[in-house]
């Protein structure tokens, strides 16, 4: 059931992107590509921040948890600005 889901979820989060592309103009393509991308990554990381406290229960390696998000929402945006 996992296997799925995970399936339906690579899926929307290629397709998702694939359809909008097709559809603005061309000078927007690069634009547009890249937000989807960097709004995953920002999902990823407030789901990461705010779901903390319910997984751990305690302060236990909130820190480390954080830097790891961070790492990935630092490197979608300097590959947006290069």
């Amino acid at each position: 059931m996992i296997n799925i889901a995970a399936l339906y979820l690579g899926m929307a989060t290629q397709l998702g992107p694939m359809y909008l592309l097709e559809i603005v103009p061309f000078n927007l393509k690069g634009a547009f590509g890249t937000a989807c991308q960097l709004f995953c990554t920002i999902g990823i990381f407030m789901g990461g921040v705010f779901g903390l406290r319910e997984i751990l229960g305690k302060n236990l390696f909130v820190g480390k948890m954080i830097q790891k998000d961070l790492l990935h929402l630092y490197c979608i945006i300097g590959v947006l600005c290069c």
